[in-house]
């Protein structure tokens, strides 16, 4: 019976872990097991509940260094302008654009507020990955050991990297975890936070 229970335990936890098929894989993105839920959300088992969403968002992108903003614009929260956020959030190296979801930009407004309204900043091809920009960046993360997926939600409008002024990634990532709205990645060596709209789940990066 005990025997019986364990591996029940154990299939349970499989099931709960598991990545989905193609998005920010373990192979594909660098992703390391060891990390650890923060103590402070470990208990969360509940979405957090529905909040309003007002004012404008200023969304900064950075260089492709990650040292200085080379361009930003602002959005309203509470009444978006499509093509507005499809720029900002465009492939900065091709140009590619896509409607980047609604949803996503409803957490990036969340992090917002819940940070002091200092707007957020986009790491330099943190937002939408067009095929093409996509193609690049693996190819650029070639050289330091992999770390880009093939099929990233990046490449459907459903996921940004960013940095909040003044805050540490790991704030960021906390608060975003809290929300239980999607996935969220801790990189502690780039200093930045990966958050997303797909199924709720969490790693650490580079």
């Amino acid at each position: 019976m005990r025997t019986l229970i364990s591996a029940a335990v154990i299939s349970l936890a499989c099931a709960l872990t598991a990545q989905p098929a193609g998005f920010e894989s373990a192979a594909g993105a660098g992703v390391k097991t060891d990390f650890k839920i923060p103590k402070a959300q470990a208990g969360l088992a509940k979405k957090a509940p529905a909040q309003d969403v007002t004012g404008s968002l200023a969304i900064s992108r950075l260089n492709d260094t990650a040292t200085s903003v080379i361009e930003q614009g602002a959005v309203s929260c509470a009444r978006p302008d499509r093509q507005k956020i499809r720029y900002l959030m465009r492939s900065p190296d091709t140009g590619e654009t896509l409607d980047i979801s609604p949803k996503l930009m409803r957490l990036l407004c969340l992090i917002d507020a819940h940070f002091g309204g200092q707007g957020i900043m986009l790491i330099y091809a943190g937002g939408y990955r067009g095929p093409a920009q996509n193609a690049l960046n693996i190819a650029k993360a070639a050289s330091l050991g992999g770390g880009v997926a093939s099929n990233s939600l990046h490449m459907y409008g459903m996921a940004a990297d960013i940095r909040v002024p003044g805050r540490s990634f790991r704030e960021v990532g906390e608060f975003a975890q809290s929300l239980k709205i999607g996935g969220v990645g801790y990189y502690p060596i780039s200093s930045f936070t990966h958050v997303d709209v797909g199924r709720v789940r969490i790693w650490r990066g580079s």
